[in-house]
Order: C-alpha cells, then structure tokens, then sequence
C-alpha cells in the first residue's frame, strides 16, 4: 500500500509539474534519487534547495520523501507549511489528506478531502476516501450513497464496489450456529447448542434473538435452556454503540429467572474506547450450581487500547454480585505489543496482572459432618455454590500469534502463563475452643501456583455468504483444569440468498 502510495504521489508530481518553472538540476534529482528510494540524500537536497526557494512541487516533493522515510511529524509540517504558502495549490491538500487517511487520522483527512472536492467534485478517489472514513465511522447510510454516486461516474470502480459489498455484509440478515463441549477436574462435563439469529436495519434498530441449550453431568444429568432478545444502536456522530438485551433461563431444579443486560461502549480517539455494561445471567461453573441453578449479576468498566491492531491492551473492574450479598472483586491489565508483523503474520508479546477477592469466602466441607469431630484433622472441602478467590494476585507473561494459511483461511492462538501467582488458599479443620467443644475452624495458607490459559482458533471463509470458525479453549486455573472446543458456522442472507 505504501510503495503504491509512492507511485501515484510520484506520477502525480511529474504531471502537475510539466510545463512548470522548476529547476531540473535540483529537484529532477531529488526525485531521481527518491525512486531509487535514496529517500536520505533525496532529502538532503531538497532541504538545501526549499532553504532559498519557495517551490509548492518541491515543497510537495519533500513532504512525500519525510513520509516514506515516516518521519510523519516533519512530514505533516512540510505539508501544513507549503498550504500557508500556496493556499490555491490543491494537489497539495489533496496529498495530504491521502497521508492523513493513510495514517488512519481519519477526522484530519476528511476535512481536506472535503475541501479538495469543492473545486474538484467528482475526484474518484477523494470521494472513495470519504465514503470509507463513513463506513469506518458507522455512518453506512452515506457511505452507500457516496459509492453509488462515484459508479454513476465511474461505472467500472472497483474501489466504490467493494464498499458496497462490505455494506451488504455488515448488514445482512445472519444466522449463527455454535456448538461444543466442556469439561474439567471437578468433575463436570457439558456440552450445548446455541443458536443466533440478527439483522442491521438502521443506527437504531439491529434486533437479534440467540437461545443456549446446555447439558451438564455432574453425579447425574442436568439440563438448561436459556432465551435471550435484544438490539444494538450505533450513535455515529458520538461514536457510541449500545447492546440492550433481555431473556429467560431456566433448568432442573429452577423454576425460571428473568435476565438481563446493558452495555455501552464509547470510541474516545483514535486508538482509545472505553466500555462499561452490567448483565445478570446464570451461574453455571461449580457443580453445586448445576445441581442448583442461581442468577448473579456481573458489572464490568474498562479502558482499551488498539493502535492499528498493533498495540492492544486493556484495564477494567469487575464485580460479581450474589443474592446473598457477597461481592467477588477483579482489576485486570494486560498489554500485547507488536514483535513481527508482516504480510498479515503477527506475533505479539506481552504482559498481563490481576487481583481478586471476595468479601466472603464460600468453602465448606465436601461432606457432611457430625459430633464428635476428630482433633487436628483436616477436612476435605468445596467451593459451594460458587467460587470465591482470596487475595489472588496473577503476574503473567503473554504471547498471540496470527497465521494467515490462505486469503480465506487464519489460524491463531494466544497464550497466557502465570510466572507469579498467589492466593490466599482456605483450609478447613477441626479445632476446639476454652471448653473444649470441637468444631469446624477455616484458616488460610499462602499458595504459589502457575496459572495456564491457551486459546487457539481456526476460521475460514468459504464465501461472501458462508464462514467457520473452530476453536480450543485450556485453561489450568487455582480451581480447576478445563478444555472445552466449539464450532460455529455463520451465514449471511446476502442478495436473498
């Protein structure tokens, strides 16, 4: 994309400069040089020359060589210079707004496409531009009127036609098909269907419908069915997305539940969002719980960070909140940062930290127990019906890795490997007081452990219409070991069909 960035800029210069009063001697050289891609010594001479000359095409020249050397902040301020000097050069806006958009400083190039078009309406690709920072935007609406418009006059545009084809799949009718299996040391096993209905209408109205079908196997069977509505708003102009949602779940042993969910997410920059949202689901993670099913609310904050799907990271607070008043407390924060990223390769590192606890700790013995207790015994004990960390602090080392097999096919994976943990592990014995009754005591110990967590994901695309994704999740937790695979196959009712 860069090298063909230098092309059209190159071909572009000599066009608009043929017939004009500059001197060949300097920047014929600089130029020469520049395609040679001696963009240093290209530099050295234009610096030399714009020092005692003021040339709005060798001003252009040069900015073009700052940014194929990225140097983008001189790049920039050549730009902005050579536009104060020749406020009637468009080229030059034209230009840079073409480095803006290449930047992905998105808000920046649309103002000077924007007045690019003023004196040249029916420029292909200040217009093709425009509409992708739409679409990019949310605003679908006129990012399909913008590429309708270039077609009229340029019917064979193949850059205004793969905007409408992204449209049609960002907004065709879906269906979603995802089903796996569960299990882990406890022991539990499950395994589920869950299917997903949805389609775009308008920023205010995206409806989907997605039901989850699930049977767990604890001592003995159990089976859940959870049915859940919803929409999604787009509020583009602020940059603003909204989920709202709301569903029933029951099972075995439950009568039945309302649940419920809100979620709001907000772009702040360029490489800054920040979402919030709380939600009350099932509990479906201890076998009590299966046994027994409950609701909880989960809340959850944070901040992301997403630097052109180089740098990725986020920091947030959660909280878990139970109807018998206790509260499970997370912060997390991770951060991936770029080590090979080419030709669609990607491998990043990282590190990742967490803290959790819980106002009360829900351990208890795995049996039941009756006078008279035997002294300084201990007792074998669960988490029930649900689980509680204790002063759990988590230090890991991360890695992901992206594989692009074919144009249709990707391959990743990510790893998280704790090399500092510890917990606050409860123990469960019997001790006895001044009279000498006997009783069941709790204490704590301090427990270093190795939490391990890989996720590795195969997807596919068959065609516009059709996708596959197959995954593996393990995890080796303080509280159990776990894998569970799903696939998921999506289909999009582009066309009608």
């Amino acid at each position: 994309m860069k090298f063909l960035f230098l092309l059209i800029s190159l071909v572009f210069l000599v066009t608009t400069t043929q017939g004009q009063p500059v001197p060949i001697d300097t920047v014929n050289l600089a130029r020469t040089k520049a395609y040679n891609k001696e963009f240093s010594e290209a530099n050295d001479l234009l610096i030399s020359y714009n020092a005692h000359n003021k040339d709005q095409y060798a001003i252009q020249l040069q900015a073009q060589i700052l940014y194929w050397m990225k140097d983008f902040k001189k790049a920039e301020q050549s730009y902005i210079d050579g536009m104060a000097l020749f406020p009637n050069y468009h080229a030059l806006k034209l230009d840079f707004a073409r480095m803006l958009f290449q930047l992905n400083k998105t808000e920046r190039a649309k103002l000077l496409f924007l007045d690019y078009i003023s004196v040249d309406a029916k420029n292909a690709e200040a217009n093709i531009s425009l509409a992708w920072i739409d679409l990019q935007n949310g605003k679908i609406s006129l990012a399909k009127k913008g590429a309708e418009d270039i077609l009229l006059s340029y019917p064979d545009n193949k850059e205004a036609e793969n905007i409408l084809s992204t449209i049609e799949e960002l907004t065709a009718p879906y269906l979603k098909l995802r089903a796996g299996a569960y299990s882990d040391d406890q022991p539990m096993q499950q395994s589920f269907i869950e299917p997903e209905v949805g389609v775009y209408r308008s920023w205010l109205l995206s409806p989907f419908v997605k039901a989850s079908f699930n049977r767990q196997n604890t001592t003995q069977s159990h089976a859940t069915q959870w049915i859940s509505a919803g929409n999604k708003i787009f509020l583009a102009a602020t940059k603003t997305n909204i989920e709202l949602s709301a569903g029933y779940f029951q099972g075995k042993n439950h009568e039945g539940d309302a649940t419920w969910k809100i979620m709001l997410s907000q772009r702040i920059s360029k490489n800054f969002s920040a979402d919030a949202g709380t939600e009350k689901r099932p509990y479906q993670y201890t076998i009590a719980s299966v046994s027994n099913p409950f609701s909880y609310q989960i809340t959850e904050a944070g901040f992301n960070l997403n630097k052109n799907n180089r740098w990725l990271g986020r920091a947030a607070f959660q909280s878990q909140k139970f109807d018998d008043g206790n509260l499970v407390s997370t912060f997390y924060g991770w951060l991936l940062a770029p080590v090979i990223d080419k030709n669609g390769f990607s491998l990043k590192a990282g590190y990742s930290f967490s803290h959790a606890d819980s106002d009360v700790n829900t351990f208890i013995p795995k049996t039941s127990f009756a006078p008279p207790f035997v002294p300084n015994n201990n007792i074998e004990g669960k988490f029930d019906p649900y689980f509680t960390p204790k002063e759990q602090y988590v230090n890991s080392a991360l890695i992901s890795l992206s594989v692009p097999i074919s144009p249709s096919v990707n391959f990743s994976t990510r790893a998280s490997v704790g090399f500092y943990a510890r917990a606050s592990q409860p123990v469960l014995f019997v001790d006895s007081d001044g009279t000498g009754t006997r009783f069941i005591n709790k204490t704590y110990g301090s427990l270093n452990y190795t939490p391990v967590e890989i996720f590795s994901e195969l997807n596919i695309k068959f065609s516009r219409n059709f996708y596959l994704a197959g995954n593996h999740a393990y995890n080796s937790l303080i509280f159990f070991k776990s894998n569970a695979v799903s696939i998921q196959l999506k289909y999009l009712f582009i066309n009608g069909k």
